[in-house]
């Protein structure tokens, strides 16, 4: 499928049928119909400035997408495919979204300021800044249970435990060089794909923070997902063209 410039990252709808593809030299966002594999709108807005990572609403009618040179989110209506709503988020270069698990909040992480802005899912507007370490804006995303934010610091080589109902850090963790991405298992366990070291950091036991192994994967990795039934991951990397 054709897709702009510089596509960037990808994300899904809440029911697995739409993919939204944020194209960076395009300013663009291409939707795409998993069902038929087509092309269903490619979204152009002013207000899309080297859009990156995105994230929809639970009830997937918000798209929300970060712009690296706005140092914005915005917001785009799903049915119509139309920008209705640009939050401004106070960081510099802004790259990842998260949702919290009861769909009230929206974390985001970035490349040059040393905080997450948190965002009230209702009104579209910045709540609070929680201080983090440089560049944390790799692989935001929950435990399984809810309990906890984890946050990669690419530039730091930490990994931050956030409690999810005091929004205060619990914890910070050192991962092997630049962790990009961040998947928890329904067993407890996270796996952190780490850019620089070309590795996948696991850790079997997020409570205890035990059990931890580095498994290689192919040169600078940079994507990671798991299958749905949780028995497999994969790792893309950038260098060697590979899939592990």
């Amino acid at each position: 499928l054709p897709l702009g410039k510089t596509p960037r990252e990808v994300c899904l709808a809440p029911d697995g049928s739409t993919a939204y593809v944020s194209n960076g030299e395009s300013n663009s966002i291409t939707v795409i119909d998993l069902n038929k594999l087509a092309i269903v709108t490619t979204i152009a807005d002013p207000k899309l400035k080297y859009p990156d990572g995105g994230v929809v609403s639970p009830d997937g009618k918000k798209l929300y997408v970060v712009g690296m040179l706005s140092n914005s989110a915005v917001v785009i209506d799903t049915k119509t495919n139309k920008v209705v709503n640009e939050i401004p988020l106070g960081l510099t270069t802004p790259r990842r979204l998260v949702f919290s698990p009861d769909g009230k909040k929206i974390y985001a992480g970035c490349n040059k300021t040393p905080e997450l802005a948190v965002i009230d899912a209702a009104t579209d507007k910045v709540i609070k800044r929680i201080k983090v370490g440089n560049e944390t804006r790799g692989g935001l995303t929950f435990t399984r249970d809810g309990k906890l934010l984890l946050a990669g610091s690419v530039e730091d080589d930490t990994l931050y435990y956030i409690d999810a109902a005091t929004e205060q850090i619990v914890r910070i963790q050192g991962t092997p060089g630049s962790p990009q991405r961040i998947i928890t298992h329904p067993s407890g366990a996270a796996f952190v794909l780490c850019r620089v070291s070309g590795t996948l950091f696991a850790i079997g036991d997020l409570q205890k923070h035990d059990k931890s192994v580095e498994i290689a994967v192919g040169k600078a990795p940079w994507g990671l997902d798991m299958s749905d039934d949780g028995a497999y991951l994969y790792a893309s990397s950038n260098n060697d063209d590979t899939i592990s």
